[in-house]
């Protein structure tokens, strides 16, 4: 069963209703007892402020927070952000995206970096790196942002478990599976080693265009929730207008018969009322379906392009390349075209907006 429901703004009276009306009729109440440890897993993908809509939002958490706290359970916040998987790290994400607040209402800051190679049996990942707080937690609360992706189209709650993996070795994922739907099938994996969680997807603010760290923040108004993951992202794909075969995490667990579309039971507001034909879609997804287009397809490619004039030379996107084809030369960034994965990792963690994605051609692909 997936919950949709309206909330117009981060309110905190606002989210506090609908929050208590979510645990209330999907029964979460019942999930959480005192003394149990109950994990909140945000999106904490990049240090950005709550208005650019790159990270779920604080004031959101926070209602959740409040709501596992009342219920005498132990609150604690963690996810493995972008790079190295440290205190400073840690400490550097919750100060920049406004979560230290939290500790206000005895939520946890998670700065054990701690792991544990991990069998978790999937098809294609049977084991992996997993970050301690979520293999101690009695409960794992899912706290995905809707947003588009340039690599995977779509990030919601099952991509959002990406984040259970310490730092860099989010970059090892990438360098071994370079095609989405296998990235898609990793992410499932990752997302079903997961066994004790629900999903609250903050929808509100969402990010569209060339998401997931670069997009432009779009108001869709809308909380969603639910306790199967692939359910909510394939009806975030349906609000949001994306086509079901476009979404890799959702087209890939349909194959792997993890849903029945026709199954899914709607709560709350209707999809089809709530729904938007307009939302903008990453620029690596071409909607050009011209003959000319088809023929040509086979030689055109996306590409990172580095915008001069806005690069600060941080070399964030050169320390993030999982395949390490960017160098900085002449005071410009470089890439390695014929080894370039197209991952998207530099777009996705560049601070300054500063890389754009173009379809490129190129007679020498093979």
């Amino acid at each position: 069963m997936v919950g949709i429901y309206k909330c117009e703004e981060y309110s905190k009276q606002e989210l506090d209703t609908v929050v208590d009306k979510i645990f209330e009729e999907h029964n979460f109440n019942a999930r959480i007892s005192k003394g149990m440890n109950v994990v909140l897993k945000p999106n904490l993908l990049a240090k950005k402020k709550p208005a650019d809509a790159v990270t779920t939002h604080p004031v959101f958490i926070a209602a959740v927070a409040k709501k596992v706290i009342s219920l005498g359970a132990k609150c604690i916040l963690a996810d493995g952000p972008p790079g190295g998987y440290t205190k400073n790290t840690l400490e550097s994400y919750y100060e920049y995206n406004e979560l230290k607040q939290l500790s206000k209402l005895g939520v946890e800051l998670n700065y054990d970096t701690s792991f544990e190679y991990v069998n978790i049996g999937g098809k294609l990942l049977t084991s992996c790196d997993i970050i301690s707080p979520i293999l101690n937690a009695d409960l794992v609360i899912n706290l995905p942002k809707v947003k588009t992706h340039s690599f995977m189209n779509m990030t919601c709650a099952v991509k959002n478990m990406f984040g259970i993996l310490p730092g860099v070795r989010k970059a090892e994922m990438h360098s071994r599976f370079t095609e989405q739907p296998e990235f898609a099938d990793v992410m499932i994996d990752i997302s079903l080693a997961v066994k004790n969680q629900i999903s609250i997807v903050d929808g509100i603010i969402a990010l569209e265009g060339n998401g997931p760290g670069g997009g432009d923040p779009r108001k869709l108004g809308l909380i969603l929730a639910g306790e199967n993951q692939f359910e909510l992202d394939y009806v975030v794909c349906k609000i949001i207008g994306m086509e079901v075969n476009d979404t890799y995490t959702v087209a890939q667990s349909i194959k792997r018969n993890l849903i029945e579309p026709s199954n899914i039971s709607v709560v709350g507001e209707k999809i089809e009322d709530v729904s938007v034909s307009d939302f903008k879609f990453p620029d690596t997804m071409s909607k050009n379906k011209s003959k000319i287009a088809f023929r040509m397809a086979k030689y055109i490619r996306p590409y990172p392009v580095f915008n001069k004039e806005k690069c600060k030379l941080c070399r964030l996107c050169v320390d993030r390349c999982p395949e390490k084809v960017l160098t900085v030369k002449n005071n410009r960034v470089k890439l390695d075209k014929k080894n370039c994965i197209r991952c998207f990792c530099c777009h996705e963690h560049c601070p300054y907006k500063a890389i754009d994605i173009k379809h490129i051609i190129n007679f020498n692909l093979k």
